[in-house]
């Protein structure tokens, strides 16, 4: 009986093991599973991209300034990250987006091929009016039409965006070249006379560079006859759940959170 006993305990002692074993395995599952997905979905911080357009966003001190960007850090508190702001140019803001160096841009319009390359939220954060400043002493008080601008000499950034309505064939733009702030260059060679306009594509930056300089009285600004453009924060193609987040945290905050608000002690503040 012992013999027997002893046979039968070797023969069922591996599957006993296995079968241990395997329940063990089973048991722990739901906890490594639910650690692999904390782990997968835990973001804490975002790169996202900026462009320098005061007073939406700019470097001040080393760091990133700005409506848009004090405005995405509240939505940042209600997502629960951190961003890690970069300054680039326009156009290279653009490729790292596309290639996805960025989790996002913070301040871009919509046309068709960013809209295919790029996630887009539902609603824009903002929306923005291209316009003119000229002299104050200038007879022209309203832009209807092209006509209205034809005969003036304009002048507007090197690489900078010209709207639709300013790619018109009857008007002439003259882009100006600068290391500096680029506004306040033309905006200074408008008060010289150089320039009989300045254009740019967002009115409120040609009003925020001309405050505390000694021209600032001199100047009037004139909406053109366009649509506002709306303005949005954008994801790269991977970043859905990025987007997401995004989308919960305008939503939640849109009462509390205003952009307008914000903007606005960027000019009361200079």
């Amino acid at each position: 009986m012992s013999i027997k006993s002893i046979s039968v305990n070797v023969f069922y002692y591996p599957l006993v093991i296995f079968v241990l074993v395997w329940f063990s395995s089973i048991l722990a599952l739901p906890t490594v599973a639910k650690e692999i997905d904390k782990a997968a979905t835990k973001v804490t911080e975002i790169n996202i991209g900026y462009f320098i357009m005061r007073p939406f966003a700019f470097t001040k001190n080393g760091k990133a300034t700005g409506a848009s960007v004090e405005y995405m850090e509240g939505l940042a508190q209600t997502m629960g990250l951190n961003i890690n702001w970069i300054e680039y140019p326009f156009t290279r803001l653009i490729t790292m987006l596309d290639n996805e160096k960025l989790d996002a841009v913070l301040f871009l319009a919509k046309n068709k091929e960013r809209a295919a390359k790029f996630l887009y939220p539902s609603k824009p954060f903002t929306y923005i009016r291209p316009g003119m400043a000229l002299l104050d002493s200038h007879s022209l008080d309203t832009i209807q039409s092209t006509s209205d601008i034809a005969d003036l000499s304009i002048g507007y950034p090197y690489r900078g965006i010209l709207s639709n309505f300013m790619l018109h064939k009857n008007i002439s733009v003259t882009a100006v070249h600068s290391s500096q702030n680029p506004f306040k260059q033309l905006l200074h060679m408008l008060d010289h006379q150089r320039f009989q306009a300045v254009y740019s594509p967002l009115i409120d930056t040609l009003r925020f560079e001309a405050i505390g300089q000694t021209f600032q009285h001199k100047f009037k600004y004139l909406a053109l006859p366009e649509p506002p453009i709306g303005v949005y924060t954008v994801f790269n193609k991977k970043a859905f759940a990025l987007l997401k987040q995004y989308e919960r945290a305008f939503d939640s905050q849109k009462d509390k959170l205003k952009y307008q608000r914000i903007l606005c002690s960027y000019f009361v503040s200079q």
